[in-house]
């Protein structure tokens, strides 16, 4: 994929020395560039305030995977609907349920997308972020944002240098099928197909 095709820029975040960490080029010629002017600050939450070696990263917002995945269909969360237009998502989901952008952990960050797995009871294959003491911020489909907070340890990872990507080592905090923050998380990312 380039940079012009996708929202945030073709590269791949980590802790070390990835040129997407630092390199405000990815993020001017994305999709969305000529949306922001330049202010491409919207893309990292301020509380994200632990840089990779290279500097302090441009990003800590993802998009979840649900959304706007034209390019690569859906890959990771079969069963589930996806949405590349506003018309797209109807009942049981709304636009004012469905979460498009998100703070994501540093712990997951690797690309442009939050993936999504709605039917593993065991946990996030990425990790929400949580870095407005443990509340994460996002924007829903209809434009409203909001600030929610999560109740259990599954999304209480805090962020710390070097831990996570590449490998995923993050925390397995699974809790099961009735989690709160799993079962919240599920009403507002994609609705099942319909049979």
């Amino acid at each position: 994929m380039v940079a012009n095709q996708v929202w945030c820029g073709g590269g791949t975040e980590d802790w070390h020395y990835s040129v997407a960490n630092t390199n405000w080029a990815y993020y001017q010629t994305s999709i969305m560039a000529p949306y922001l002017v330049g202010q491409v600050g919207v893309y990292k939450c301020p509380a994200d305030n632990i840089p990779s070696d290279n500097g302090p990263r441009i990003r800590s917002v993802s998009m979840q995977s649900q959304m706007g995945t034209i390019y690569i269909g859906n890959m990771y969360n079969s069963g589930y609907m996806i949405y590349n237009k506003l018309s797209d998502i109807v009942s049981p989901l709304t636009p004012s349920d469905a979460i498009v952008f998100l703070d994501e952990n540093m712990c997951s960050m690797n690309d442009g997308f939050l993936q999504v797995d709605d039917f593993d009871d065991e946990g996030w294959p990425d990790v929400p972020g949580a870095y407005h003491g443990f509340k994460g911020s996002m924007n829903f489909a209809d434009g409203h944002a909001e600030i929610h907070k999560w109740v259990t340890p599954a999304l209480k990872i805090p962020v710390r240098y070097g831990f996570g990507w590449p490998g995923h080592g993050y925390p397995s905090f699974g809790g099961g099928h009735n989690n709160a923050d799993l079962v919240w998380w599920k009403a507002h990312t994609a609705a099942p197909l319909p049979p």
